[in-house]
């Protein structure tokens, strides 16, 4: 076990690390009670590594950016950083349906959905780049929001669907002519689509393994899915760390832990960058058998440096609020 002084980074007193407005604040305390009243239940969550000895687990922060209390470890196994505990799939599910937009989307409908077509351009601009474009007639996106990349491929003439449990971002989504539906991965068809789209949904998933292979399932042969991540060792989070860590988030993902992930799934990486956006193409031994856990060499030393990268962070991020704090009072 590693003993660090400094940690955890963040202790559990109950203060948020962002401004909040005040939507926010009543829908944190409905959730707050929802958690007290066991309305909401929470459940183990275990290392995607296998890992059952909680001996070897460090923690990271006891609260997250809304000063909700919350527990982030990593596992000195594999490195994976993750949630733990975190909220059923019932009470996920309700969560997502009546809090986390109030919660999470501070702004305007209309800023929402420019941000998103911003990211699919980018995305178009991308896969444009790495001669994919023209391959794909068919795309999936799980997650969709009010479905802004999709309105991008959309544009192209490319078949476009999304799925997601937002009723007001489809119906937002839905007045603009896109074609979205209420759910998951559990409606959308197999061996259909050229292209699936996870953005900002991996880091959500109480199970990121079933849905990468259920991603799998979902493309045809030869084909692609595109993955992108808030990575929590990029140079832009660690300017702003004390956001990062947040109640909706299950597990913490970063360059180097989800190659090992993609390369034991035989998925093969066709792109990659430091902001964690993967391109990968199912290969014909992608789906020979299901794989129930991510084991990865890693010594203590390497943890060692990993969570000083982190301490490092929170001290940027820190520096740079007070100069962004003296900047605004002058």
């Amino acid at each position: 076990m590693i003993l660090d002084k400094a940690l955890p980074l963040y202790l559990d007193d109950n203060h948020p690390m962002i401004a909040l407005t005040l939507k926010q604040r009543h829908s944190l305390l409905e959730y707050r009670h929802k958690i007290d009243s066991q309305e909401y239940r929470l459940i183990p969550n275990l290392c995607l590594c296998g890992n059952r000895n909680e001996q070897k687990d460090i923690v990271l922060s006891e609260k997250d950016r809304y000063g909700l209390s919350m527990t982030f470890k990593i596992c000195t196994d594999c490195g994976l950083i993750r949630t733990d505990p975190i909220l059923d799939e019932q009470s996920l599910l309700d969560f997502y349906q009546y809090l986390y937009t109030n919660i999470y989307r501070n702004i305007g409908y209309e800023e929402f959905f420019k941000k998103q077509y911003t990211r699919g351009q980018k995305f178009y601009k991308l896969l444009k780049q790495l001669d994919i474009v023209d391959k794909v007639n068919t795309i999936v996106e799980v997650g969709c929001g009010m479905g802004g990349i999709l309105q991008v491929f959309r544009e192209t003439k490319i078949e476009t669907i999304g799925y997601d449990y937002g009723i007001e971002y489809l119906k937002y989504g839905r007045e603009k002519g896109l074609n979205l539906v209420y759910g998951g991965f559990n409606e959308v068809q197999n061996n259909k689509y050229d292209l699936i789209i996870l953005s900002h949904i991996l880091e959500h998933a109480s199970d990121p393994l079933k849905m990468i292979q259920d991603s799998v399932l979902k493309i045809k042969k030869g084909q692609y899915i595109l993955i992108e991540i808030p990575s929590i060792l990029n140079q832009e989070t660690q300017k702003v760390f004390h956001h990062y860590f947040q109640q909706a988030h299950t597990f913490h993902f970063y360059k180097d832990y989800l190659i090992d992930l993609f390369d034991t799934l035989k998925l093969k990486i066709i792109y990659c960058n430091e902001e964690s956006v993967f391109i990968l193409q199912k290969q014909s031994q992608s789906m020979d058998n299901k794989i129930s856990a991510i084991k990865r060499d890693i010594t203590t030393n390497e943890i060692e440096i990993l969570i000083k990268k982190l301490q490092f962070a929170k001290k940027l991020s820190h520096e740079l609020y007070l100069k962004r704090c003296l900047v605004h009072e002058n």
